[in-house]
C-alpha cells in the first residue's frame, strides 16, 4: 500500500502553503500559492486540503509521520455508506447485498486504494456529492416528487 504516503510534487508546495504563519483566509485565497498565478476557482477543495495539512501537523506532532489525505478516507468511507444505501433507490432491482457488493467493487479499484495520499481532496469530494445528488433525485422519483406541479407563487 501506501506505506505513510509520497510527495506528490504539487502536494509540496500546498502543504508548506497552508502550514505558514498566514491567516486561514489568506491561505484559501491566495491565487498565487495555490494556482500559481492562475485563479481556477477551487476555494472549498482548498479548505479540505488545509484541513488535510492540519491532520498531517497534528499527526506528526503526535509522532505519526505521514502524507495521508484524510479528506479522502473520511470521503471514501462516506460515499461507500451513501452508495450502500443509495443503490437499492436508483436501481430498484438491486438487493442490499448486492448493492453492498458493487460498494465492495468500489472500495477495492486501484483508485479508491492508492489515491489516499495528500494531494487535491476535491476529486473524492465530487464523487460523493455526485452520489448526495443522485440519491436525491432516486428518493424524489420514489416519492413522485417529480411528477407533481409545482407552483413558483
Amino acid at each position: 500500500m501506501l506505506r505513510g504516503g509520497y510527495a506528490h510534487y504539487e502536494g509540496q508546495f500546498f502543504l508548506v502553503n497552508y502550514l505558514d504563519a498566514r491567516d486561514l483566509f489568506s491561505k484559501i485565497f491566495s491565487a498565487h500559492f495555490n494556482e500559481w498565478d492562475c485563479y481556477q476557482g477551487r476555494e472549498l477543495s482548498f479548505l479540505f486540503g488545509w484541513i488535510d495539512a492540519g491532520f498531517i501537523r497534528y499527526s506528526a506532532r503526535l509522532g505519526w509521520i505521514h502524507l495521508f489525505s484524510v479528506t479522502h478516507f473520511v470521503g471514501l468511507f462516506a460515499l461507500a455508506v451513501l452508495l450502500w444505501r443509495a443503490l437499492t433507490r436508483i436501481f430498484p432491482a438491486l438487493t442490499r447485498n448486492h448493492a453492498g457488493l458493487v460498494v465492495v467493487l468500489l472500495l477495492t479499484t486501484p483508485t479508491a486504494i492508492f489515491s489516499g495520499y495528500y494531494y487535491r481532496p476535491a476529486k473524492i469530494l465530487a464523487a460523493f456529492f455526485l452520489a448526495a445528488v443522485l440519491a436525491v433525485i432516486a428518493k424524489m422519483r420514489e416519492e413522485g416528487w417529480a411528477l407533481r406541479p409545482v407552483s413558483l407563487i
